[in-house]
């Protein structure tokens, strides 16, 4: 059974490992501490007998948005509904605080990922984000309102 909850330091590493082979990005341990302050019911982790197996990150930029910054599954997890599980648990939780809406970027290759948002709702902004990613892969900014 997966289990959602809120952030925990012991899924650092777990995390880190799941956004350098899922999202292919490195970031620094304090990024994720930092950030997890911000909104901590914003990080949420999906766990499966202790093992970190998907992830999504928000933070409020603004007391009527959140901003989804990071969001991934392990590869040998997808297809068992995490992804759903987490992004309906931080809509709900976007909702409950007066969030009217969700922002958050995907990489212009990834179909899948924008098939998922599409599904939930969100729709692109009018331009492309040249150049977004850190290995230069241009970027679209999709949003949902509530």
């Amino acid at each position: 059974m997966f289990i959602t909850s809120n952030y925990k330091k012991e899924y650092l590493n777990q995390i880190m490992e799941i956004v350098a082979d899922s999202l292919g990005e490195f970031y620094g341990p304090d990024l994720y501490e930092n950030l997890s302050r911000n909104w901590r019911d914003g990080f949420i982790v999906s766990t499966y007998k202790n093992i970190v197996v998907g992830f999504i990150l928000g933070v409020i930029p603004a007391s009527t948005e959140s901003r989804i910054l990071m969001f991934a599954v392990k590869k040998e997890f997808r297809g068992n509904g995490i992804g759903t599980m987490l992004m309906n648990s931080f809509i709900e939780r976007s909702a409950n605080i007066g969030v009217k809406k969700i922002s958050l970027e995907v990489r212009v290759s990834n179909k899948i990922a924008i098939s998922l948002y599409i599904h939930f709702g969100f729709t692109f902004s009018p331009q492309i984000i040249p150049k977004y990613y850190s290995n230069g892969e241009d970027g679209y900014q999709m949003i949902k309102y509530l």
